[in-house]
């Protein structure tokens, strides 16, 4: 695509890997979709797939990868603006301790 230096962002720590769905929900809603449900069914294989390939690219440096240091706990869709304040705050701090590599990397140093 061109692009010299590509900054990948994280929502989880480097170890996490995505577990396989209950299919006994989606197989009862959407059993006229069998396309979808082969999607969902999967999904969790391409996400682990891709993180592989983000760690395997950060390796060889052709990548810069935000990522938290520890599990976020926070829900989908938190409303307790403390909590939100906090994670955010997770993030930021995560992110200055980063900031001279990220910078050497934005460089080409």
């Amino acid at each position: 695509m061109g692009y010299d230096r590509i900054i990948v962002v994280t929502t989880q720590p480097l170890d996490f890997k995505k577990k396989p769905y209950n299919m006994l929900f989606f197989n009862l809603v959407y059993k006229k979709y069998p396309i979808f449900l082969e999607g969902i069914k999967n999904r969790y294989k391409l996400y682990n797939d891709t993180l592989d390939y983000i760690k395997k690219e950060e390796k060889k440096k052709n990548i810069f990868v935000i990522r938290p240091y520890r599990k976020i706990k926070i829900s989908k869709l938190e409303k307790n603006r403390e909590i939100i304040k906090e994670q955010y705050n997770l993030g930021y701090e995560d992110t200055k301790e980063l900031m001279s590599n990220l910078n050497k990397y934005i460089k080409g140093e």
